[in-house]
């Protein structure tokens, strides 16, 4: 077989054909034929060049006789080595590992007992062996997940599959820990995973989030130790733990644990009690603490002690959304994150800039925290399981659901890749064109400028959602009804409604059973809109009157999945409907009458009537559907006009203008349509008088007028003047 040319390494993707035919004569001296295979197996991978470099390191540094041209280890290696330089530079220390993760294919549902290797190991050594390990896991994760033909779908795999090694580095640390600290015996020691590690939704290079918590030991029924002296110890072992997966030596470095998420931050104690946990979070924790622990796990050491934490905080968590200004802190939080972001860097940020993860992750949390109090089956750590659910069960509607999904996983997938490729912790998108085509080439795509569009579409996507969902009005009006509140016996949901303001709380109840019975999606979705409604409707001047129109309205509207969307998702549309129909029982029958009128509530300024109507005769003629359009078209532009009055959105000056300019367009189109019905019909005009006249108009003023013809003298004119 002969070596390739430059045209071939054209071909397979590489940038350098000089460079590759270098590293091709390697790879020739180790196995005729072997510079062949490997351009080809590379032509698929993110990086060819590196890749092949690497390659013909890995030769240079070992034996690699042990890889079958026939086995699908070679291209597993070929797109690791080619996706990977971080892990290409560990290959050079320790081939046979390399040759090990990458012989067959790999599975992400099986990690390699990284716990049991170490402690099998010299104790001598068992720090440096339980580096090694961690890489060779990693790189068997990666090995699958680079040769996975749709690394979208099997996202969550990856991520558990990492979370898996996270934890059984942290595992190992801390039983070599205990073998190195003074009296560890006296103490039990557990690790609460937060964050991603926490949820099961891992990086390749993920922070990890931990609390630590410790309790004296019990011996023969007696403590050890004091609490106190649990807390000395316990800070001695967390620290040493900390060391050996942070600390650099010959074999490398693991990740950094960071523990500022626990009480008081960097400025508190490194570990605490259970009872000292429990204080700090009843007494002293901030709104934003509880949405941190929303993703408590317990993940190592004593299992049962941190499963002692998750327990305790869950309750507290899952009642935050209630506590005073809990959603406008929330906000503020992300708000501030976004600024402060280096300008140079806000464009480029896959995590925190806008649209990015943090604004997928934050909508789902602020969603499940105010609507888990009640409906548990939203109360799931991960975002992608949380924002599944929130559409199983209609808090979000499944279209955006879908887009915000589709958009979460392709981030991810470029975080993931972007943090492979150096093993480096970053959220930035490349500025160079090499590094943009990498990444594209890492996600499937060709060009450096396709994956940069594919960002910002994703990007722009999710901002959208974003702001829709996180500063809903819906939301923060739910979050400041207490649990106690929404959750009621019908006895005391009667005491309730009347001290709302409901005149009638038993035909209230009838009301809202009839709007929430069964298991439908409008169900479900009013049952989360109508804790927030019935104080939106008390608030105006007649609540029975709002409530039944309401139902009326919504009945009529029921199967339309533009009204529950828009009630769910449109900004204030349920507080203005609300007010609207509970102060005018006008609006509420024009509503009535015509349900998908409500659209106008969605705001827009009056267009141009006349040109509309007269479109209209133009269109339908002596058809009978003329009139009804017309007479339509007048109620719905009467319903636009009196919300935007009661909802303080026009002055009453402006009232009676839009009121006067509506009878225009309705009797020009009137009498454009009767013109048409009687042959011969003369010139006319028609004067405005009273109110009209002069453009101050009120809802039941009457259109006062005089009609003016061309030739009054005629008298078939007039006969057919007074026809029309």
């Amino acid at each position: 077989m002969t070596m390739p040319s430059q045209a071939d390494w054209v071909r397979w993707g590489f940038l350098d054909p000089e460079r590759a035919g270098l590293a091709a004569t390697a790879l020739e001296s180790v196995r005729p034929g072997l510079a062949q295979m490997v351009g080809e197996l590379l032509s698929s991978s993110a990086d060819p060049d590196q890749g092949l470099v690497a390659f013909a390191d890995l030769a240079a540094a070992g034996d690699v006789s042990g890889f079958d041209a026939n086995q699908a280890g070679w291209q597993q290696l070929a797109l690791l080595l080619g996706g990977s330089i971080g892990l290409g530079r560990w290959s050079r220390q320790r081939p046979i590992d390399l040759v090990a993760v990458t012989q067959g294919p790999s599975s992400l549902t099986k990690v390699p007992d990284i716990l049991a290797h170490v402690l099998a190991s010299d104790p001598a050594t068992q720090i440096d062996e339980l580096r090694w390990a961690y890489r060779r896991a990693l790189a068997g994760i990666a090995a699958a997940d680079l040769s996975d033909p749709d690394p979208l779908a099997s996202l969550e795999l990856t991520c558990e599959a990492l979370t898996d090694i996270q934890d059984a580095v942290v595992e190992a640390a801390i039983i070599i820990a205990r073998g190195l600290v003074p009296e560890a015996e006296k103490i039990r020691f557990g690790v609460v995973a937060l964050g991603k590690v926490g949820a099961r939704e891992a990086n390749y290079l993920s922070d990890v989030d931990v609390l630590y918590v410790v309790e004296p030991a019990v011996v023969e029924g007696e403590s050890a130790c004091s609490a106190a002296e649990a807390v000395r110890i316990g800070t001695a072992l967390a620290a040493k733990v900390m060391n050996i997966c942070s600390a650099y030596t010959t074999a490398g470095t693991i990740w950094e644990i960071d523990a500022t998420l626990r009480p008081e931050g960097a400025a508190g104690p490194l570990v605490r009690t259970l009872a000292g946990m429990r204080t700090y979070y009843e007494s002293w924790a901030k709104n934003w603490e509880f949405q941190a622990m929303l993703k408590a796990r317990a993940m190592a050491g004593d299992r049962s002690l941190a499963q002692g934490f998750v327990d305790m905080i869950a309750p507290l968590v899952w009642t935050a959304a209630e506590r005073p200004g809990f959603v406008a802190d929330a906000q503020a939080m992300r708000s501030r994150v976004v600024s402060l972001i280096p300008s140079v860097e806000a464009n480029r940020d896959i995590k925190l800039g806008a649209g990015g993860l943090r604004d997928t992750e934050f909508s789902v949390q602020i969603l499940q925290l105010v609507h888990g109090r009640l409906d548990e089956r939203l109360r799931l750590p991960a975002t992608l399981a949380g924002l599944n659910a929130l559409i199983a069960y209609g808090y979000v509607g499944r279209e955006d659901g879908a887009e915000l999904a589709q958009a979460y996983r392709f981030q991810r997938l470029l975080e993931h890749r972007l943090q492979l490729y150096h093993l480096k912790r970053t959220h930035l998108m490349p500025t160079d064109e090499a590094g943009l085509r990498r990444l594209a080439r890492s996600v499937g795509m060709k060009e450096a400028d396709q994956v940069l569009a594919a960002w910002r579409t994703s990007a722009a996507k999710v901002l959208r959602l974003h702001q829709r969902i996180y500063y809903s009005p819906l939301l923060a009006a739910v979050a400041r009804i207490p649990t106690s509140e929404i959750r009621l016996t019908q006895e005391a949901a009667t005491i309730r409604l009347r001290a709302l303001g409901y005149g009638d709380p038993s035909a209230a109840l009838r009301h809202i059973e009839a709007l929430t019975d069964g298991v439908s999606r409008r169900a479900e979705i009013m049952r989360q809109l109508l804790p927030a409604l019935l104080g939106w409707i008390a608030a105006g001047p007649n609540p029975d009157a709002g409530l039944l129109a309401f139902r009326q309205v919504a009945e009529a509207l029921g199967s339309t999945p533009f009204f529950l969307r828009a009630l769910r998702d449109e900004g204030r549309l349920a507080q203005d409907l609300a007010r609207v129909l509970s102060t005018s029982r006008y609006a509420a029958s024009l509503m009535q009458r015509a349900p998908i009128s409500v659209e106008v509530l969605l705001g827009g300024e009056q267009g141009n009537l006349s040109q509309e109507l007269a479109d209209v005769v133009n269109r339908y003629g002596a058809d009978p559907r003329s009139a009804e359009i017309i007479r339509a078209t007048r109620r719905r532009e009467l319903l636009r006009i009196a919300a935007a009055d009661i909802l303080g959105t026009i002055d009453v000056c402006a009232v009676a203008q839009q009121l006067s300019e509506l009878t225009d367009a309705t009797l020009e189109a009137a009498l454009t349509l009767a013109r048409r019905s009687v042959e011969g019909a003369p010139p006319m005009a028609v004067i405005a008088l009273g109110r009209w006249g002069g453009q101050e108009m009120a809802y039941a003023s009457d259109a006062d007028l005089m009609v003016v013809l061309e030739d009054s003298d005629d008298p078939e004119a007039i006969r057919k003047g007074a026809k029309v």
